[in-house]
C-alpha cells in the first residue's frame, strides 16, 4: 500500500471539510488516531476529511496537529456551508410535512452541524425556531428536517418514517435516528435497535416546547 503524502498546512486548511460517519463506520470506533473527532448525537461522529476531487481521506490526529483542531473545524464548516444542495423537497402527507435536501457529495450530511442556518439559507424559514427541529440523516447524501410546529405527530411520524425505510433501502446508509435538535442540543426521539425494532423517546422538555 502507497504511503500517504503529507499535506501541507495550506492545504488542510484550503480542502478540509467536515465528514458525519456512523460511529461504527470505517472501523473508527475504538481506533487510535482519531482522538479529535467529535460526537454528534448519539450515533454520529464528526471527522475532519482532505478532499482532492471527488475523493476524501479521513485525516488523523497528527495531521490535525499540523494546523489545530479549533482552527481546521472552524474553517471546513464554513467551507461547508458553501456547499451547495442539489435539490429540496417538501414532503407533505396527512399533514405533516418535512423537506428532503440531497446533495451530490457525501459531505451533505454534515450540514447537520450547521442548524439552523441550512434552513434560512436553503428554505428560507426564519432562524427563529423556539420549539427546535425534527432532523435526520439517514443517508451521506441527504438532510432531513422539519421545524417543530403545525401538526407535529403528523409530522414526526411521517419523518420518522421516511428516515428509516431511507436508511434500510440505501447501499450507503448512515443513521436511521430522528434527532429533535433544540438550542444547539441534539436529543434522539425516534431510534431503532439492533433487532430492527422501532422506538419513540419523548422526554417531556420536547412535548412542552412543541405544545
Amino acid at each position: 500500500m502507497p504511503e500517504t503524502t503529507a499535506l501541507t498546512p495550506r492545504q488542510l486548511r484550503d480542502h478540509t471539510y467536515p465528514l458525519l460517519l456512523a460511529v461504527t463506520d470505517r472501523g473508527t470506533k475504538g481506533r487510535p488516531g482519531f482522538t479529535y473527532a467529535r460526537p454528534v448525537g448519539e450515533d454520529l461522529v464528526e471527522f475532519l476529511a482532505h478532499r482532492d476531487g471527488d475523493d476524501l481521506r479521513l485525516l488523523h490526529d497528527d495531521e490535525v496537529a499540523t494546523v489545530g483542531a479549533a482552527e481546521l473545524f472552524t474553517l471546513a464548516r464554513e467551507r461547508l456551508r458553501l456547499l451547495p444542495f442539489e435539490s429540496s423537497e417538501c414532503v407533505q402527507q396527512d399533514g405533516g410535512e418535512f423537506h428532503v435536501l440531497r446533495g451530490a457529495t457525501e459531505l451533505t450530511a454534515g450540514k447537520l452541524v450547521l442548524l439552523p442556518e441550512v434552513l434560512r439559507s436553503v428554505l428560507g424559514v426564519a432562524t427563529e425556531t423556539p420549539a427546535g427541529l425534527l432532523v435526520s440523516v439517514p443517508t451521506p447524501h441527504e438532510l432531513v428536517c422539519a421545524p417543530v410546529a403545525g401538526d407535529l405527530p403528523a409530522t414526526l411520524l411521517y419523518l420518522a418514517r421516511y428516515t428509516l425505510m431511507t436508511y434500510e433501502q440505501s447501499r450507503r446508509p448512515l443513521s436511521p435516528v430522528t434527532y429533535w435538535w433544540h438550542e444547539g442540543v441534539l436529543t434522539p426521539v425516534v431510534t431503532m435497535d439492533e433487532d430492527g425494532m422501532v422506538d419513540f423517546h419523548l422526554p417531556p422538555a420536547f412535548l412542552d416546547a412543541a405544545s
